[in-house]
């Protein structure tokens, strides 16, 4: 059992009742009546300059770890 907020008894409870989330309208935030406190300006649908750059990640080399054998792969095929 994890004691992270939302993960206890009460749920999501837990987090909309909290002192910090107080000031939301949780009604108006679920209807998507609540304006964002600021909308990014990208070019189209594929724009990701407001993202985290992984290019360090894409570049590595392939890991030396052994791959999965048959029988494992197996033990997954339904995931």
């Amino acid at each position: 059992q994890s004691n992270r907020f939302g993960c206890l008894a009460r749920g999501d409870m837990d987090i909309r009742d909290h002192a910090w989330f107080g000031v939301i309208s949780t009604e108006k935030l679920l209807k998507k009546k609540i304006p964002a406190p600021w909308v990014p300006n990208i070019k189209d649908p594929l724009d990701a300059q407001y993202f985290d750059s992984y290019r360090h990640v894409e570049n590595e080399p392939p890991s030396n770890k052994p791959q999965l054998s048959a029988h494992q792969q197996d033990l997954f095929k339904d995931f």
